[in-house]
């Protein structure tokens, strides 16, 4: 099972974006997919409503951003126990989910991550946007690992903290069939 959180903050140009994927979800009803928003007021860890997972603590791009994410995936894993690929994106991206359906299921048994910062849907590609790619191996290493790393205490902004961390943890880099396309291999 594939499942996409789109790290968001409040505004007009992330709710309309919000629209845009609850269209897909209409056309591809195994897909799973939440938006993740951070509110220093709520009073309990996590919130979840109409696909938004609402996370306690303030919003940011450094700690806050990687915080957000990580609470988000250890929510998501209570939940979907049998996922096997979880995509981290934004709320601006887009996905061509056919092509991202194709990618993941030719990547190699070991790999643990790729990150992709754009491509072109016309042009075969899965996305318009920044994201990464963690499969469940990938995922448990985060968790279990990310937050203690000396990567994360330097406080980067956020999709350069992971994959500081990534490197941290000994993910090594290969390179994918399709065009822009980086994978990590643990």
């Amino acid at each position: 099972m594939i499942v996409y959180l789109a790290i968001a903050s409040k505004g007009p140009y992330y709710e309309f974006m919000v629209d845009v994927f609850k269209a897909q979800m209409k056309v591809y009803p195994n897909l799973h997919f939440y938006f993740v928003y951070a509110n220093p007021n709520q009073s309990v860890d996590v919130i979840e409503d109409d696909h938004a997972i609402y996370i306690k603590g303030p919003e940011g791009l450094k700690h806050e951003c990687v915080n957000k994410t990580i609470k988000a995936i250890q929510y998501i894993l209570t939940k979907h126990k049998d996922l096997k690929v979880l995509v981290r994106t934004t709320a601006s991206a887009y996905f061509n989910v056919d092509n991202m359906k194709k990618e993941v299921e030719d990547l190699p048994e070991e790999a643990t991550l790729f990150g992709i910062h754009g491509g072109g849907i016309n042009e075969g590609g899965m996305a318009f946007g920044s994201y990464i790619v963690w499969n469940r191996k990938a995922v448990d290493l985060l968790i279990e690992k990310g937050l203690s790393t000396q990567a994360y205490k330097r406080n980067e902004i956020d999709d350069i903290s992971f994959t500081s961390i990534s490197k941290e943890l000994g993910f090594k880099l290969l390179q994918c069939q399709r065009k822009r396309v980086l994978v990590l291999i643990y």
